[in-house]
């Protein structure tokens, strides 16, 4: 082997429980004050937001298609059916 395998160190910081949107606010704002406390890497908090982030776009992405689905369920549309 030319290249030896990228080892990774386990991260130990609490980030709040991340349900929503806020959640997710509140834990990238985790990140950001253990990076300026010295307790992250700026590149070890970067690989966390990222993971946070891709949990927001998730909650983001059921919580348009909930709120579509509620729409059509209003309107009493169905997909594959012609709209008025």
């Amino acid at each position: 082997r030319i290249i030896p395998p990228v080892r990774e160190n386990r991260l130990s910081i609490a980030l709040p429980v991340v349900k929503d949107v806020a959640g997710c606010t509140a834990a990238q704002a985790k990140v950001l004050q253990a990076v300026t406390a010295g307790e992250l890497l700026p590149g070890e908090a970067e690989a966390l937001s990222a993971l946070i982030e891709n949990q927001r776009r998730g909650l983001e992405s059921s919580d348009h298609e909930a709120r579509m689905r509620a729409i059509e369920e209003k309107l009493k549309l169905r997909p594959g059916a012609n709209a008025p």
